[in-house]
């Protein structure tokens, strides 16, 4: 069975309930940074989000023939130890598993088309204390590494030390528990600059990416082709780049309060609450980029338009299609206050 046949048919593993959302964080971050890592590499990538491991990579979306798993854990203080990893804990159907056999398990389901489980986390491996980066397992010092690979065959009777313990590696991400956003966030900085040519609004961008991933991780739905697993679970170098389009495209297309600024004739505390639901409005519109937001700008934009047009002044225009617009921005964004909706008229007036 080649892998395109196995990714499509084998059952992914019931999970022993929700991930606990700091971690979902950690995962998601890390998760980005290999993709923005792969990315810039040039070549073929599709990245999973909670398919059969927490992350999953693929070396080509058209005719897959590697796939890397990666099961991304956080400790708050101390190292790791092979013991730990190895270490039975929680049930998986009903019987208890470690973190190697979860790995194990995926070479077993995946086959040949495995090339490495990697556990990837944020501390050291006491075992190892020379690993620098990502390293093999079968390296670490040689009395704990035996005592790996017993535990390991009494969970897993199939485990095979030569045919086996060469697929797993262990990888210190550098990535801190208590900073990892700001980590991410300078590394999207960074991806933007090179690729589009500059790093403005990377937060927006890395929060797009962000919820692009927490829908990737959502339960699979059934489906018998590559094609609906890629558009279910995976993320994919054209998605990453119609994603990059759309950003820079709406980025560069944003006006500037500066444009309405001097047309307002507001008392400056008045003008200055218009200028923060201004900014509030642009930061969650640009955050959003699909088809619903898409609509409800071009249906607020004809609602508002001709009315603020014909005003004698801008403010108000703005005041007399408030009542309109209120229910359009409510429905786009959900509760807010008058400040924000007017915002909302002025912005997508001035595009």
């Amino acid at each position: 069975m080649s892998l395109t046949e196995d990714l499509t048919r084998v059952p992914e593993r019931e999970t022993g309930g929700k991930t606990a959302q700091e971690r979902l964080d950690y995962q998601t971050a890390w998760g980005l940074l290999k993709l923005l890592e792969l990315h810039e590499t040039g070549r073929s990538y599709a990245v999973a989000f909670e398919f059969h491991d927490d992350i999953a990579e693929l070396d080509d979306i058209l005719a897959p023939q590697v796939i890397n798993f990666y099961q991304v854990k956080t400790t708050k203080a101390g190292a790791w130890s092979l013991a730990q990893i190895a270490q039975l804990r929680g049930k998986t159907q009903g019987s208890k598993s470690s973190y190697a056999g979860r790995m194990f398990d995926n070479l077993i389901r995946f086959g040949n088309g495995v090339n490495k489980v990697s556990f990837v986390t944020n501390r050291p491996l006491t075992d190892y204390p020379t690993a620098v980066g990502e390293v093999a397992m079968s390296g670490a010092n040689a009395k704990k590494l035996a005592k790996f690979v017993s535990a390991l065959k009494l969970e897993c009777p199939r485990f095979d030390e030569d045919v086996h313990l060469p697929s797993y590696t262990f990888l210190e991400c550098g990535l801190d528990l208590q900073s990892f956003e700001e980590t991410l966030l300078g590394a999207t900085t960074l991806f933007l600059e090179r690729t589009i040519g500059g790093g403005d609004h990377a937060r927006i961008f890395h929060l797009m990416l962000s919820e692009e991933c927490r829908r990737k991780s959502r339960r699979l739905s059934d489906l018998a082709s590559l094609d609906g697993l890629l558009q279910s679970k995976f993320l994919t170098r054209a998605d990453i780049d119609s994603r990059l389009a759309s950003f820079e495209r709406r980025r560069d297309n944003r006006p500037a309060w500066s444009s309405v600024s001097g047309h307002l004739g507001l008392p400056w505390r008045d003008e200055m609450a218009l200028e923060r639901a201004w900014r509030a409005y642009e930061t969650r519109r640009l955050a959003r980029v699909n088809a619903s937001m898409f609509a409800f700008e071009e249906k607020l934009q004809n609602a508002v338009a001709s009315t603020v047009y014909s005003a004698e002044t801008l403010m108000k225009g703005v005041d007399a299609v408030l009542a309109r617009a209120r229910p359009l921005v409510a429905e786009a964004f959900g509760p807010v206050d008058d400040d924000f909706v007017k915002a909302a008229i002025l912005y997508e007036y001035q595009r």
